[in-house]
């Protein structure tokens, strides 16, 4: 059984050992809650009900959030990290106490309703804090890289030298976010990582929430749009094993853009003057910060802009117009799928919501025949979004951005993250749909009627919780483990004993993410790819499978003027025996079971 008691446990475990950052990252999502909640109130007024307004401030917390945190660097450049704190400190109560006394413009919810989804939020924050309790660091060789840049605004504002530049680097809103709990709370960076990034994962699936009721008014099919995006496929959760934390919170954020970019689209007519240009002015400031979160959301939305005006095109033709181009662009998927397969690099995006999700993706697609029947604007236009998507993937971007030659629109592991998305709206709206069509239709059941469109809910949210009882993983992938305790001590030894001065080589695996036998970078294989983030010294890579048993593996290591080899066990790491066996060539200075630091000798 995946998902547990025990689990819950672990949850709670993490929360009680962190609670100081686990209370600071609360703190700054109630503030940012109850400050763009009051924003939107003041904006649509009784347009939507309460809950409608919970789901938006959920799905869009890390609006305000992020602008708190980059005001707060802003003013901690200028000036100081303490006096940063205190203007934020001040800007954070007086936001506070103007959100609680603007008076409540809400049309009145269900409180069950309500409090199922302030429950709910509770329970997948306890139950995302699970991953933190077997995560030593956060996962994979891009978390080190993230980890580098947080560490870098932090020792800019300190004016300490860094270990690197952020010259270049185009999407830092998940690190300021971080960079500015660590100097709030004093934690280490790798776990405001791993809080952080669980926190978005958690507050995520609500962001459809909003999308469905607002479009169904149905709170069942909400509801169960969130169980399927929590819990239905292991997207997008297995972005943090990958260190996808700036994409994974550009993912939760998109809806939240997406929601109010239609709603200023279709209503426009419908507001005042004043309240327009507010909505408009929100909508670009969630722009700005969906960009400063992850560069690719703009693509994402130049794509979903594409999709509305193509379904726009397409709802203007007759019934039977409709249904040909329909069919022709389920055929086109189709094709798409199946030279998806054909292609090795993009196995894992099928893999993500078929083999491994093959009956929650199947409810899904049965549910969007229903949702056709109430809602085919909705369905042209979530399926001309994935194939947007997928085309996306062969779009060379060439060398129009400088050091990413040969990227693609989106890469693999973005598109592979997104899907989850259209698949979430076709079954919410598939089940409304559904609900529409049992419409009055009960049955008897101890001097009770039941409506047929409520056990379809309850038994398809049921289906999600019993899948993810025995199939969904909350801990950490092992596939993407490369750093274990050994590792750590021998990154702090080196650190110790070591000329400060000293070249080390570690291991690196090529990146495969591209549909071209092009080189397309390369990245740590194991736990080496830390020591430059940890200790700041300088590392050089070469590949995993280098065969050291060769003379010119030698000859290279010596060009290059390394000193020492870091060589782990976990990940892709070089063949240890290959070194052992040349005592002549590698002296070993470190040997723990999972890690090893050898001195190169054999240089002359």
């Amino acid at each position: 059984m995946k998902v547990s008691t025990s689990a819950i446990l672990d949850g709670l475990t993490v929360a009680g050992m962190y609670w100081h950052l686990v209370l600071a990252v609360l703190l700054l999502l109630i503030a940012s809650y109850l400050l763009l909640v009051s924003i939107l109130e003041r904006i649509f007024g009784a347009w939507f009900r309460r809950a409608e307004y919970i789901s938006l401030g959920l799905a869009g917390w890390l609006l305000p959030a992020s602008l708190l945190a980059l005001l707060w660097y802003l003013v901690a450049k200028i000036s100081s990290p303490q006096l940063s704190a205190i203007v934020t400190g001040i800007l954070v109560v007086a936001g506070l106490i103007w959100s609680i006394r603007n008076p409540r413009a809400g049309r009145r919810s269900s409180r069950a309703v309500i409090w199922s989804l302030f429950i709910l939020a509770g329970l997948f924050i306890v139950l995302r804090l699970t991953y933190v309790s077997k995560a030593i660091v956060p996962l994979y060789f891009d978390s080190a890289q993230h980890y580098r840049y947080i560490h870098d605004l932090l020792a800019n504002l300190e004016h300490s030298p860094g270990t690197g530049s952020l010259v270049g680097y185009y999407h830092l809103g998940f690190h300021f976010l971080a960079a500015f709990l660590t100097s709030l709370t004093g934690a280490k960076i790798t776990d405001t990582m791993l809080v952080l990034g669980q926190v978005i994962l958690a507050l995520l699936p609500f962001s459809v929430f909003f999308i469905i009721v607002h479009g169904t008014r149905s709170n069942s099919a909400g509801f169960f749009a969130v169980a399927l995006a929590a819990f239905g496929w292991y997207m997008p959760a297995h972005a943090i094993d990958w260190g996808k934390y700036p994409a994974l919170a550009s993912l939760a954020f998109i809806p939240f853009v997406a929601s109010l970019a239609y709603l200023a689209v279709q209503h426009r007519s419908l507001f005042p003057i004043g309240k327009y240009f507010g909505l408009l002015a929100l909508l670009g400031t969630g722009l700005f910060v969906s960009v400063l979160l992850h560069s690719r959301s703009l693509v994402v939305y130049l794509l979903l802009a594409l999709a509305w005006l193509i379904t726009l095109a397409w709802s203007k033709f007759s019934k039977s117009v409709r249904l040909v181009f329909l069919g022709l662009l389920l055929l086109a998927a189709l094709g798409g799928v199946y030279f998806i397969q054909s292609q090795g690099v993009f196995l894992p995006l099928i893999d993500a919501y078929g083999t491994k999700a093959i009956l929650i993706t199947a409810s899904a697609l049965v549910l969007s025949i229903f949702a056709y029947r109430s809602y085919p604007g909705l369905v042209f236009f979530c399926l001309v979004s994935t194939s947007l998507f997928l085309a996306s993937l062969f779009v060379s971007l060439g060398n129009l951005v400088p050091g990413y030659a040969n990227t693609t629109l989106l890469d693999r592991p973005y598109v592979q993250m997104l899907l989850y998305l259209p698949l979430t709206l076709l079954a919410g709206f598939g089940l409304a749909a559904l609900q529409q069509f049992l419409q009055g239709r009960k049955i008897e059941w101890q001097n009770r009627q039941l409506a047929w469109g409520s056990i379809a809910a309850v038994f398809l949210i049921l289906l999600v919780a019993v899948n993810a009882l025995f199939k969904y993983d909350l801990y950490p992938a092992v596939c993407c483990v490369i750093v274990s305790q050994d590792d750590l001590t021998a990154i702090r030894w080196l650190d110790e004993n070591l000329p400060k001065d000293t070249l080390i080589l570690t291991s690196s695996t090529d990146l495969k993410v591209l549909p071209t036998d092009k080189y397309q970078g390369s990245a740590g294989g194991d736990a080496g790819t830390w020591i430059t983030p940890l200790t700041g010294r300088t590392v050089v890579m070469m590949p995993f499978n280098t065969d050291f048993s060769q003379p010119q593996s030698l000859d290279s290591i010596c060009q290059q003027q390394v000193n020492y080899v870091y060589v782990g066990k976990t990940g892709w790491f070089f063949n240890d025996q290959q070194f052992s066996s040349q005592p002549a060539n590698y002296k070993v200075l470190l040997d723990l079971p999972k890690a090893r630091v050898y001195q190169v000798t054999g240089c002359k």
